[in-house]
């Protein structure tokens, strides 16, 4: 979709996919080259007008990554809540961070982004208007590219997911949570 926003200075929201892949010897982090920016990044992007964060996500991660949702298990932080009277409870975001590439496209994304975990190759291949540079970083190699390929904040969060969400948070199944 093209962006909602287009006046300089702007904010749209997106949704992006963190994926651990662990069918390796050690976890490394899935990541693709984005097409317009040519850095490599997360799967992501702009939330529709007719969709929450989540369906944004899970159409992303089908579309640029190739997986359906019963694929994966979403990373949980432990001390989440688990149920809301009345709406669709979404699952806890690892984070969610408005970008400072700004002064790149002349607006912003205000960013909501998930961890996942995958054990096997994605069933399907990319959308044909998708990149298919794709790349698995562990660790070593997540250090060793950032602020070479990697921006700051991808290498930050990457870090973050192998260093601390991986080992400590539980791992639920990504369900297609949808509207009632």
């Amino acid at each position: 979709m093209s962006h909602i926003h287009t006046q300089p200075h702007q904010h749209d929201v997106t949704a992006s996919a963190w994926i651990v892949r662990l069918d390796g010897e050690k976890p490394r982090v899935m990541l693709h080259r984005h097409l317009k920016l040519g850095s490599i990044m997360q799967f992501g992007g702009h939330v529709e007008l007719n969709e929450h964060p989540w369906e944004a996500v899970t159409r992303e991660i089908r579309e640029e990554a190739g997986y359906s949702l019963d694929q994966l298990q979403v990373l949980q932080p432990e001390d989440t809540m688990t149920h809301l009277s009345g709406v669709i409870l979404l699952p806890q975001p690892l984070c969610i961070f408005n970008t400072t590439y700004g002064s790149v496209l002349d607006h912003f994304h205000d960013d909501i982004s998930w961890g996942f975990v995958a054990s096997e190759q994605p069933r399907h291949a990319p959308g044909e208007d998708e990149s298919d540079t794709v790349v698995l970083l562990d660790r070593s190699q997540v250090l060793a590219k950032k602020d070479d390929e990697l921006w700051d904040d991808v290498a930050d969060i990457a870090l973050f997911i192998l260093d601390v969400a991986l080992p400590k948070w539980r791992r639920s199944p990504a369900l297609p949570f949808t509207r009632q």
